[in-house]
């Protein structure tokens, strides 16, 4: 897949534009602060329906602009795909081949897209719900179906947690935890599925970055925890609502379920969240975000990445070694010298004051 063109109009410091991109390399260069990051930020909300720098889509909205509006064009072998999205008075609404979407699970996954950033360091050395996040965003661009299950299971949640606030009566309870348990299953299932062939492709990645180090990525499941003599997983979710309904009423919150999943990075029995060093994590986020992009391609949706001065982190030998690890079409945001960082031809695109000022072709 490659992303030939974009439009934008009201977004963040960008003047309204098009931009017309290579269909392998593209760098967006310039001093911080000039909105290369932007642009980034513009792709990845028309390919994904959110940003990757908030979770308030109004915080993308340039200042005192009436609306937000990205448009792209894209191709993979002989497929055109269009596609635009805007955001009026916080609603948002998206068009795929110029139809209308009714809802954003449709549209999620038209434009496979995986960022590698400098804050994704935070997936190792976060709390667990950044990793649970990765897994949802990375099953549902090839899972529609997955996130609808997830969406649900949301919603049920919620409801169940008010009634564990509110010290609701038993009858109050048995529907929403039927529901709960039903979607929660569906979603436990895929991720037994699909997970641990994510994390094989982190420990291979990452044996390319640190060779001879004993490292590994483990899916933790939450209802794995509790050892009660039901088979059936989806039965034992529901029995385990109810034995600790009391303790999470107590507690005002469902501690039971797939929200409580999580990826367990250790070397040598030492978890790399807690003793790892800096490296060390920023090497085994990057190791799982290649393995999400590896998991794209398998499902024949080969992505672009989107880059933001990940190479400042790392040293010359491994800047080198993931560049020749991406495969596919590539932005990459930086204000410093990029012309060691890869061989491949492409773009420049520079970048001030929220405008592009000049493009031109590489070496």
């Amino acid at each position: 897949m490659r992303l030939e063109k974009i439009k934008f109009e009201g977004v963040r410091n960008l003047v309204n534009t098009e931009i017309i991109f290579d269909p392998a390399v593209n760098y967006l260069t310039g001093n911080n602060g000039a909105g290369k990051t932007s642009i980034l930020e513009a792709i990845h909300f028309l390919a994904v329906g959110r940003s990757f720098r908030t979770n308030r889509d109004n915080e993308i909205l340039k200042f005192n602009a009436p609306y937000l509006k990205i448009s792209g064009l894209a191709r993979d072998n002989n497929e055109t795909y269009e596609a635009e999205i805007r955001l009026t008075e916080g609603i948002k609404t998206v068009f795929l081949q110029k139809q209308k979407q009714d809802k954003l699970s449709a549209y999620l996954g038209w434009l496979p897209v995986v960022t590698i950033l400098l804050a994704d360091i935070d997936l190792v050395s976060g709390p667990p719900d950044r990793r649970r996040n990765f897994i949802d965003l990375a099953i549902a661009k090839i899972n529609k179906n997955y996130l609808k299950n997830l969406i649900e299971y949301r919603a049920v949640l919620l409801q169940r947690n008010k009634l564990l606030q509110e010290k609701a009566e038993i009858a109050h309870y048995e529907v929403w935890e039927t529901e709960l348990a039903k979607y929660g299953h569906e979603i436990i299932k895929e991720r037994r599925i699909i997970v641990p062939i994510l994390l094989a492709s982190a420990q291979k990645f990452y044996a390319v970055f640190m060779q001879n180090r004993d490292i590994s990525f483990e899916y933790k499941v939450n209802l794995d925890n509790y050892d009660i003599k039901i088979s059936n997983e989806q039965e034992k979710f529901l029995e385990l609502l109810k034995i600790n309904r009391a303790k999470e009423q107590e507690l005002g919150h469902t501690i039971i379920g797939p929200h409580r999943d999580d990826i367990i990075i250790k070397e040598k029995a030492l978890a790399v969240r807690k003793f790892g060093s800096e490296g060390e994590q920023r090497l085994a986020a990057l190791s799982l975000k290649l393995a999400e992009s590896e998991l794209l391609s398998q499902n024949n949706r080969r992505p672009i990445f989107l880059l933001d001065e990940v190479a400042s982190e790392l040293d010359s030998t491994n800047t080198q070694k993931l560049f020749e690890l991406i495969q596919g079409q590539f932005f990459y945001a930086t204000a410093k010298e990029f012309k060691n960082i890869s061989n491949r031809n492409g773009k420049v695109f520079y970048v001030e004051k929220g405008q592009i000022t000049k493009t031109e072709a590489t070496w």
